[in-house]
């Protein structure tokens, strides 16, 4: 690691944080998800008063506080109006605002209060600290630039000037024609975000490849071709395309908005799906599958996490095209590379086999078996201990977990959907939609 990266890296850590929200146990949470990614400097106040005496007094004898994580609701005022006010001061200090709210009814407000980003409550500590991170990056590297510049230059004066190469849009920035209301999900490779078009007002799902990844050509190229098979895909539990488009030289793709949250999430949070959503869950799935595959494309990563879920209306819809392969498209998987997800891949791919339409078969029994167990079919420490299941063990009977799992459904499931050997599976997920509709009946 390079010297100044060190220095860098020690100036994040070093920086000083203040946290303002009157419930107690709020701030412990938060300082203790901090002070584990190595923050040691963490201030708090529980008031308006007390945050902004803090911010008017304080700040000046430390000379800078670098990030304020700011309720919205608070016992002598509200968090808008005192981000404004901070803002409005001191624009180079981010602000997160967080709130028990959603944010499709208050994003007006935090658009106008100027704050850097929104998280709601209860948040996952790693994506706060993650969070933290890159906004406390971008303000370093604002910093540095305004340094190169020269103090007296007039760019040190408005900083929107300055062209600063970050890894994602913020909460409440406009890109293009929409603005970023809220953050989906994150991965090494890009970013999900919920947008709302500035002039129709509707929902959309933004997913944009985040730096460095936007300059990797493969990544650009795989996340084009992604773009590129979902927009083939029409059917009802598919996540529809909307555009494409341009944030700078990083390429983003706007998608249908689904109010849902994904299978495995649902997993963990109720507990094993009743039966009777999980026929109309598995039909659906099926269907869809049957679709793309009509479509001539492979999945290749069929999954909990990539099926998203409203349980209100027990609909389901396939969100994530990432690995997925078709054969007008030259092929980016490295040679000797496994592609998918181990807990659900076919020993064929585990063999190094490149997967097939039966591969996808396969993963959708797993994947099944998993969400009406509530356990996946094989668990193991290590892959090589993985892939050996896979290959050689069958997985137990599902009528071993519940007593309300039909046993020819479970052993279609299990013995032909799971069969290892892929001429054993049925021939194509039109007849495996066919095969459930006559079980689920």
């Amino acid at each position: 690691m390079k010297e100044t990266d060190t220095v860098a890296i020690k100036q994040i850590i070093d920086s000083t944080i203040l946290i303002v929200d009157d419930e107690p146990v709020i701030l412990e949470i938060i300082k203790k998800f901090l002070a584990r990614y190595g923050f040691k400097n963490i201030k708090t106040a529980t008031s308006y008063k007390e945050g902004y005496g803090y911010f008017n007094t304080v700040l000046e004898k430390i000379n800078d506080v670098d990030l304020i994580i700011l309720d919205v609701v608070l016992p002598d005022g509200n968090g808008f109006d005192l981000c404004k006010l901070i803002k409005t001061e001191r624009p180079n200090i981010p602000v997160i605002m967080i709130s028990g709210y959603e944010i499709t009814k208050i994003y007006e407000k935090i658009v106008d209060s100027l704050a850097d980003d929104f998280m709601i409550k209860p948040f996952d500590g790693v994506e706060l600290a993650t969070r933290v991170n890159i906004h406390l990056h971008k303000k370093q590297s604002e910093h540095n630039t305004l340094l190169t510049m020269g103090e007296g230059s007039e760019a040190c004066h408005n900083i929107n000037t300055v062209n600063i190469k970050r890894n994602c849009p913020y909460i409440g920035e406009k890109v293009n024609n929409y603005i970023v209301i809220d953050s989906l999900g994150w991965s090494k490779a890009s970013a999900v975000y919920k947008v709302v078009d500035k002039e129709t007002h509707k929902l959309f799902a933004m997913k944009i490849i985040v730096f460095p990844t936007a300059e990797q050509g493969e990544m650009q190229e795989r996340f084009s071709m992604e773009r590129d098979l979902i927009a083939r895909c029409h059917h009802p539990h598919i996540i529809g395309f909307h555009e494409k488009g341009l944030w700078g030289n990083t390429p983003y793709m706007i998608m249908e908005y689904f109010e849902s949250i994904d299978l495995e999430e649902y997993l963990v949070s109720h507990g094993k799906m009743p039966y009777k959503p999980f026929c109309k869950v598995v039909l659906q799935l099926a269907d869809a599958l049957t679709h793309i595959h009509q479509n001539n494309i492979i999945h290749r990563d069929i999954k909990l996490k990539n099926i998203l879920f409203n349980p209100e209306i027990c609909d389901i819809k396939i969100a994530d095209f990432g690995i997925a392969r078709h054969p007008d498209f030259t092929s980016l998987t490295r040679t000797g590379y496994v592609m998918g997800t181990p807990m659900y891949m076919p020993p064929e791919v585990f063999a190094g086999k490149k997967a097939t339409l039966s591969s996808d078969i396969y993963s959708f029994g797993a994947t099944m078996y998993h969400l009406v167990t509530g356990v996946p079919p094989y668990v193991a420490d290590r892959a090589s201990d993985l892939a050996n299941h896979h290959k050689e063990t069958t997985p137990a009977p599902m009528t071993l977990f519940r007593d309300d799992i039909p046993e020819e459904l479970g052993d279609f499931i299990v013995e032909e959907c799971m069969a290892k050997n892929p001429q054993h599976r049925p021939k194509s997920m039109e007849k495996v939609a066919q095969r459930l509709q006559e079980l689920t009946a």
